[in-house]
């Protein structure tokens, strides 16, 4: 009997053990990646000397990523800035990001990319997904266990938070931060989509008239910290949205989701392909760098 309890101890020592080590392995390889899998540990990796240079920075989700190009923009105005947007993000995910691009560096203005998830509170359950590695920096657990009833373990159990999101960040993902390499920073986080987006059906997006209380709170820290931050909506194709609702709630705000009537410049109705992006960044040059 006795032996078998130590035999149980022993075997718990070691699974505890082994799960504070592989722990730490996969936390520090997301936050010390050769390759950045992902724009959240982009960020991060990104040394303190380098972030202060950025002179503006976009945030929002694809439809940020692959419609404006930093280094097109550098090019034609000498001013220097990074696209920090990632597919899925919901205005929760968006304000994550501002919040720790802010907290190290502190541009002359931002820019925030809001759509048909402007009503959206709660976080993406994809999305979310690369700012687990990072769930026990205080201002990420307190935002994340908001909307997480599993967040205490996540941050507090070792290891579990990987077990949870194996799929995205499992051995697999972890190997590739040291083997595969990225192109985030060949295009300051830009990238081109290709492709001619079908003509298609109509499609309407219909908007809450209320708040979302995480721009909110973007608008704050602005304000603050004395940054500049513009709003803006995107183009898209054959769809129409009535982005008077976010107008009404947020400033300054300018509308592009209509700029655009030929389907060539689209991937799909929702992004730009890589000639719609090299215009729309020619467009957005012009509205707020005051480049004719």
């Amino acid at each position: 009997m006795i032996k078998a309890i130590k035999l149980s101890l022993y075997t718990l020592l070691i699974v505890v053990v082994i799960a504070f080590c592989l722990d730490w392995l996969y936390t520090y390889s997301y936050k010390n990646p050769v390759y950045a899998r992902d724009k959240v540990s982009w960020m991060y990796s990104i040394n303190e000397k380098k972030i202060k240079e950025y002179d503006y920075a976009l945030f929002g989700s694809s439809r940020c990523i692959y419609h404006i190009n930093p280094v097109q923009i550098e090019r034609e105005t000498g001013i220097k800035g990074i696209n920090l947007g990632y597919s899925g993000s919901n205005p929760f995910e968006i304000k994550l990001m501002v919040h720790e691009f802010l907290e190290i560096n502190q541009p002359d203005r931002i820019f925030v990319q809001l759509d048909d998830r402007f009503n959206r509170v709660h976080r993406d359950p994809i999305s979310i997904t690369p700012w687990i590695p990072f769930i026990r920096k205080p201002y990420l657990y307190e935002e994340i266990k908001k909307n997480d009833s599993l967040s205490f373990y996540l941050k507090n159990i070792p290891f579990y938070r990987y077990t949870q999101y194996e799929s995205k960040l499992g051995i697999r993902n972890v190997a590739l931060s040291y083997m595969k390499e990225n192109n985030f920073s060949e295009l300051e986080g830009f990238k081109a989509m290709s492709g001619i987006a079908g003509k298609g059906k109509t499609k309407d997006y219909n908007l809450i008239d209320e708040p979302n209380p995480h721009i909110l709170e973007i608008q704050r820290w602005c304000d603050e910290l004395g940054v500049k931050v513009d709003f803006f909506t995107a183009p898209y194709y054959n769809r129409t949205i009535n982005t008077a609702v976010i107008a009404k709630h947020v400033a300054p705000y300018k509308d592009f989701s209509e700029i655009f009537d030929d389907r060539l410049y689209f991937s799909d109705p929702n992004h730009l392909n890589g000639k719609g992006a090299e215009e729309f960044t020619r467009i957005f040059i012009k509205e707020y760098f005051k480049i004719e």
